[in-house]
């Protein structure tokens, strides 16, 4: 799948509908699609995503990957857990994947960023 997307982004671009990756002309009807089956957001992850709407919003992850943000969600209190588990899914090191699409990186690297600030300001 061939996607437009610019090289250098900046985390606050991730939230720029504008800049989201788009597959390319005529590329629409192969859109990816996760294998496995659904799991519904847990409770934490549902408040997770309520929490950070108006900074790192998790819409395509969540649609998406809902399994994904229930483990972000369960590791959201231990920084190491966190940062360990995020900069695992945006960096694999496992060959037999294909990863996930640019729009869940995006909000990923959003959200990794997100946090980390928090910490930095001396807010959990």
């Amino acid at each position: 799948m061939a996607y437009s997307y610019r090289h250098h982004w900046h985390h606050r671009d991730a939230l720029d509908p504008h800049l989201v990756a788009r597959p390319a002309a005529g590329d629409e009807s192969k859109a990816a699609v996760p294998s496995r089956p659904q799991e519904p957001l847990s409770a934490a992850a549902t408040r997770l995503c309520a929490q950070v709407r108006g900074s790192a919003p998790l819409n395509h992850v969540a649609r998406d990957f809902p399994h994904v943000v229930n483990r972000i969600a369960d590791a959201w209190h231990d920084t190491q857990s966190f940062r360990t588990l995020v900069d695992s899914l945006l960096i694999s090191e496992r060959l037999d994947r294909e990863g996930f699409p640019i729009p869940v990186v995006m909000e990923l690297a959003a959200l990794r960023e997100y946090r980390l600030d928090r910490l930095a300001a001396g807010r959990p």
